[in-house]
């Protein structure tokens, strides 16, 4: 079988999570948090909105930021109807690709993290004198880490402003450039602004960091991490295209389908090219 034959690296090929309607499948842990977004926001709802209250972020006085558990359960609570639905609209979207290409676990940790540093910039953007008093609640921070995600690995999403096709990437810098003039001229919404802008700062620096760590300062960070006990310099060993055997072309094709070709390591990249280059020159002769 050659390089190019296999299923996951033709041009129509379909991903096993999208159904025949072209909608993806749900995955499971999206489905979970559908249902508990969902049952939060019916429930607080029903209280006259007392939920929200233990579990949304309050920025004033600052003493709550101490309550380490709201970092969370914010994420969960919704002012409005419109609220939650355009937020579950983008987790049934974007969460449904992230989960089935990084699986399960690392798709939540993703997910949750993002919200709480959108937590964490409301209190920064509080501190710093840009936004007053306010509660912050909504997925939106981790939804929009997923946005940045897929706006740098996968730009061939596109998004519907009303009822236009817009590329992803140029809606994510359309929308951070809305949300950086909204927090520094204070207007409406600016808490929320200060934390969609921590939730896609939060994604796009894990999707970044694979490059990161092979510039100076991630060299450095490395460094200063490393166990004291640890004096060995890391070498790159140069890889050899003749050693190079299919099972491992197979492994490296195989994990740029379920983890994104970002994960790849230099020497993995350096295998694929030289496979890639052996395998047009043959098809030349």
């Amino acid at each position: 079988m050659g390089l190019y034959d296999r299923d996951y690296v033709q041009y129509n090929y379909r991903p096993r999570h999208t159904n025949p309607t072209g909608f993806p499948s749900i995955t499971p842990v999206v489905k979970i948090l559908l249902i508990a977004n969902i049952a939060a926001f019916a429930i607080d709802q029903i209280m006259g909105g007392q939920i929200s209250m233990l579990c949304a972020l309050i920025n004033e006085p600052l003493t709550r930021s101490l309550e380490l558990w709201r970092f969370v359960t914010f994420q969960f609570m919704h002012a409005s109807v419109g609220h939650i639905l355009m937020n579950m609209i983008g987790l049934y979207f974007l969460g449904t690709h992230f989960e089935s290409k990084w699986g399960s676990q690392r798709f939540l940790a993703f997910y949750l993290t993002c919200g709480v540093v959108g937590g964490i910039f409301f209190f920064l953007f509080k501190i710093i004198g840009f936004i007053g008093p306010g509660v912050l609640v909504g997925a939106s921070g981790g939804v929009l880490g997923l946005l940045a995600a897929a706006a740098i690995l996968s730009p061939q999403f596109v998004v519907f402003i009303f009822v236009f096709p817009v590329p992803i990437r140029m809606a994510a810098i359309v929308i951070t450039i809305m949300y950086g003039v909204n927090v520094l001229s204070g207007g409406q919404n600016a808490g929320g602004d200060a934390a969609h802008i921590g939730g896609m700062l939060a994604g796009a620096i894990y999707c970044w960091w694979p490059k990161i760590r092979r510039t100076k300062f991630g060299q450095f960070v490395r460094s200063s991490t490393k166990d004291f006990s640890s004096h060995k310099p890391f070498h790159s060993q140069p890889e050899h295209p003749n050693t190079v055997t299919q099972a491992e072309i197979d492994r490296i094709l195989k994990k740029i389908h379920e983890e994104g070709i970002h994960k790849l390591s230099q020497r993995e990249r350096n295998i694929l090219k030289n496979a890639t280059k052996k395998e047009r020159e043959k098809n030349r002769h």
